[in-house]
């Protein structure tokens, strides 16, 4: 069966909200990602963050920023992203499919349905509901933070009040861009 792995930028102090005024982003970070993404098949977006990925990525592909980052967008654009929806939504990014649920138990549905099927892991990319979603049901395997070096005190944290005790065993742990601490659990 395949794994659910929650991905994040999460600052020192929990919160995973609004990372582009926050996080570093380097090359060392977008190679590690992408030796990440040759263990998936399939990414998952929710509705609300996905317009702004699509936006992103399709523009970088195209950008003189850093040519590692160009080749990361290539990698991204083609890959198979479903988006996870209550409601309809316009898609335009590549290889996109929009997958419609209409409470907690079809969302259950969905998710368990998507493991089953063949293939490499899956990875939840944004967004914040969609980890909260994935946290409160138990719906995930993994989890992968990218841990940045800052205390930014307002914003949304991933773990509240509803999350409940979860023993992580540690798998692998490292240190790059100087600062930015990865840390890969899964549930023991």
């Amino acid at each position: 069966m395949r794994k659910v792995i929650l991905k994040m930028q999460i600052s020192l102090d929990g919160v995973v909200s609004h990372e582009n005024q926050w996080m570093s982003f380097s090359d060392d970070i977008i190679l590690d990602a992408m030796n990440y993404y040759k263990t998936l098949d399939t990414l998952i977006f929710g509705s609300k963050t996905y317009p702004y990925m699509d936006d992103y990525w399709t523009k970088a592909e195209h950008s003189l920023k850093s040519s590692i980052e160009s080749e990361f967008a290539k990698i991204i654009n083609n890959f198979n992203k479903i988006v996870l929806s209550r409601s309809s939504l316009n898609l335009t990014w590549n290889n996109s499919q929009l997958i419609n649920y209409s409470n907690n138990q079809s969302f259950i549905n969905v998710i368990n349905d998507l493991k089953k099927k063949s293939g490499k892991n899956i990875s939840v990319e944004s967004g914040i509901g969609m980890w909260h979603m994935f946290l409160e049901n138990d719906l995930y395997d993994e989890l992968l933070f990218y841990v940045h070096p800052t205390i930014v005190g307002d914003g949304v944290k991933l773990f509240n009040d509803e999350h409940f005790k979860v023993n992580l065993k540690l798998l692998n742990s490292k240190r790059i861009d100087k600062s930015v601490v990865i840390l890969h659990y899964e549930k023991s």
